[in-house]
């Protein structure tokens, strides 16, 4: 979605940015141009560098759309838009925003048709919000990359099937697919807009042997059936067709590979997309009816099947003789203490501190971590504080055998932090989401303050059913930050009652002992009217075991089933 803070003035100081050092090769548009003072622009770029000028920063091109959407803000700014297609290069007027629909109307209607792909990202935008286009999700291609994953075994048939199809034994010929088409970061999925060329026989060989305790976003037997009678045949090269079905079958085993929701595949010559109208009701109701219709009962019989999750909490008690390095060896240990059960391991806020940008610090500690979890507990999700910048930077990290699995950065600092706070709840952080998924769980992550924000600002739930809250410290009675009480009743208890899901902490003391009864797995469950008068006997989430690390720094476990 374009932001509406950018002004006339700020495109025009990208038109002449743009005079100046031309147009990168990439950017160029390829149906529409902005035409000022007897030059062309392409619509979409220009959008993207007056961003620099109103917020200070060049708006990625995946958060909005081209055609459609571009052209509109642009009219509405008082530029005139062109086709480049057109003999006289008609100027489109404010006053027919439809154009484009109505010039397809004028002709046979194609499944290659842009204003479709529009109103469909436009329709997610409506539904989800914010929508990631020709997102890289950095998938591998070649089948040896999942030799150590559970479902290895599923994809060796698939692609001994398609190397069986025509005899073309190498038909993989890069190290990672190219983007998806469309990413919802929340809830976290991808969706795939299909020509008919992806309806072939190898696709039909391929989705055949997909296993049972795969999800898929679509039918997977309506889609089998059209590969029988579309059978689509491409030859350029000759083994493009298994090629194709391989790459689908990737982005297929998405939910396996990066823990996604189920794929979501729409067929473009199924339907004329862009006869919708996001901003309808009744269109955003058919649409919905059209893309999900195979996936309102899985979603039913998903909740069913949900399994039980084990969660470790790994409180600190420090006397502040620490580094990096030794709350890595300390990690460690508390990783080799936990049985093969425990799903989740959940530390502090600032379990890690740079003077940098932590950026830097979490790309360093995700690669060393994810190799040792490889190897100990590749199951195993951890969830950690570091802290950039002497605490301008706040963030909490989620890491997997396989690396980063989500970010958050601090969103409701106190009255007395100056820190770089995230713009909302809900805002990506490095391109990654605070919301994931685990075990069909859905999990949101809080750092430190956060959990009273989501009380104190009135939000929504986002579809969460956990949520993980990293807190920093808490100090001697009387000392600075000692009220550890006042943030498990107000901080944990507060935020389970507004969003009606459990809440887990970990945190720091500071010269002083972890309270016995402290508890880091809080779940509403009480008649009282607030939280004020919410104590620790009103809580009914109990560990089922609990014990003590000792190292540089002793470390209180509680072992937690949902």
């Amino acid at each position: 979605m374009i932001p509406e803070s950018i002004s006339r003035k700020d495109i025009l100081k990208a038109i002449d940015e743009i005079d100046k050092k031309g147009i990168p090769t990439k950017r160029k548009s390829t149906k529409f141009q902005l035409s000022f003072k007897g030059k062309c622009y392409p619509p979409k770029y220009i959008i993207s560098i007056a961003h620099m000028y109103s917020s200070g920063f060049e708006l990625d091109p995946q958060e909005f759309s081209g055609g459609d959407e571009s052209n509109k803000f642009l009219i509405k700014r008082g530029f005139n838009i062109i086709s480049k297609k057109s003999e006289k290069a008609k100027k489109i007027q404010e006053e027919k925003p439809n154009y484009v629909k109505k010039e397809q109307k004028a002709v046979k209607h194609s499944q290659h048709c842009s204003e479709c792909k529009n109103t469909i990202i436009e329709m997610f935008r409506h539904i989800y919000g914010n929508v990631k286009i020709e997102h890289k999700t950095q998938i591998k291609s070649r089948l040896e990359d999942y030799k150590n994953e559970s479902y290895y075994q599923d994809m060796v048939v698939i692609y001994k099937e398609l190397q069986s199809y025509k005899g073309n034994q190498d038909f993989v010929r890069s190290k990672f697919l190219q983007p998806c088409d469309l990413y919802i970061p929340i809830p976290g999925f991808i969706v795939e807009l299909d020509e008919n060329q992806h309806y072939s026989i190898p696709r039909k060989i391929a989705l055949t042997n997909y296993p049972d305790q795969l999800n898929t976003g679509f039918n997977v037997s309506k889609l089998i059936e059209k590969c029988e009678t579309i059978n689509a045949k491409d030859s350029n090269p000759v083994y493009r067709d298994e090629q194709r079905a391989w790459y689908d079958t990737l982005r297929d085993f998405l939910p396996f590979i990066k823990e996604l929701k189920p794929t979501v595949r729409i067929s473009m010559a199924d339907f004329t997309w862009c006869e919708l109208d996001p901003n309808k009701e009744e269109d955003v109701s058919k649409f919905k009816s059209i893309v999900f219709e195979e996936t309102a009962t899985r979603s039913e019989k998903d909740r069913k099947l949900k399994e039980k999750i084990h969660i470790a909490t790994a409180c600190i008690q420090s006397d502040r003789n620490y580094t990096n390095e030794k709350r890595t060896e300390l990690l460690k240990k508390i990783v080799e203490s936990l049985d093969d059960k425990t799903d989740l391991l959940l530390l502090p806020a600032g379990f890690y501190e740079t003077k940098d940008f932590p950026k830097f610090l979490y790309k360093k500690v995700s690669e060393e971590i994810g190799k040792f979890l490889h190897t100990k507990n590749s199951h195993l999700v951890i969830c950690l504080g570091i802290d950039g910048r002497y605490g301008f930077d706040q963030l909490g990290v989620i890491i997997t055998h396989q690396g980063i699995k989500a970010l958050a950065r601090k969103f409701y600092p106190t009255s007395y932090e100056e820190i770089e706070r995230a713009d909302t709840y809900l805002t990506l952080e490095d391109g990654y989401s605070r919301v994931f998924e685990l075990k069909g769980r859905t999990f949101y992550l809080a750092v430190c303050y956060d959990s009273f924000g989501v009380k104190k600002q009135n939000l929504k739930n986002p579809g969460v059913d956990v949520i993980l809250n990293l807190v920093h410290q808490f100090n001697p009675i009387g000392e600075d930050i000692s009220g550890d009480v006042f943030f498990a009743r107000h901080g944990f208890a507060g935020a389970s009652r507004h969003w009606n899901c459990p809440t887990f902490g970990a945190a720091v003391f500071f010269d002083r002992i972890i309270p016995k009864g402290w508890p880091t797995g809080v779940i509403w469950d009480c008649k009282k009217e607030n939280t004020k008068h919410w104590k620790y006997t009103d809580n009914p989430l109990s560990p089922y075991k609990d014990f003590i690390i000792k190292a540089n720094e002793i470390v209180g476990i509680k072992l937690y089933e949902i």
